[in-house]
């Protein structure tokens, strides 16, 4: 009889090594393909960024006020490194871009000039940078839901103890 208590309380410590060996395993997974997504979306919100001085080249908007302010909006965004930090820098980015497209398309040349490339050039990477963020946004929402089942010693355990943060531009 105690022969057999050991044997089933053996096997009873080995499927909860192996459960929390595999929910240790899968959010790991998940942290690192969250945490991939987030590199690839900072990827392409500095590319977005990178086209900003020839958009403004291109305009001959030097004497622009806010040409200056939208440098410095560039440089601030790209010298942040936490998510809510970064959505923040962008935020305030977008606001002045908004404010040169529409001097782009007021210009008399619109949009065949070069500054309406650079523009077109700058929507689409505004289209890549909003769909990296929504994919950033699905693995950290999966993490976190993931990370909620567990209990908190046990995420602690897992070293996965912070939720992660999604990334919410201003609309």
């Amino acid at each position: 009889m105690t022969s057999l208590l050991l044997v089933m309380g053996a096997f009873l410590v080995l499927a909860t090594a192996l459960w929390y060996g595999r929910l240790c395993r899968d959010l790991r997974l998940l942290q690192n393909e969250m945490r991939t997504t987030w590199n690839q979306l900072r990827e392409a919100l500095q590319a977005r960024r990178e086209l900003v001085p020839y958009l403004i080249a291109a305009l001959d908007c030097k004497d622009w006020p806010e040409a200056e302010v939208l440098g410095n909006a560039c440089d601030l965004a790209s010298n942040v490194s936490g998510v809510m930090e970064t959505a923040e820098a962008e935020a305030r980015l977008d606001a002045i871009l908004e404010r040169l497209q529409a001097r782009v398309e007021a210009a008399p040349s619109g949009a065949g000039s070069p500054a309406g490339r650079w523009l077109r050039q700058l929507q689409s990477a505004n289209l890549y940078v909003s769909m990296m963020a929504g994919s950033y946004n699905q693995h950290a929402e999966a993490f976190n839901q993931r990370r909620r089942r567990l209990p908190a010693v046990l995420a602690a355990w897992c070293a996965v103890d912070t939720p992660a943060v999604p990334y919410r531009a201003a609309e």
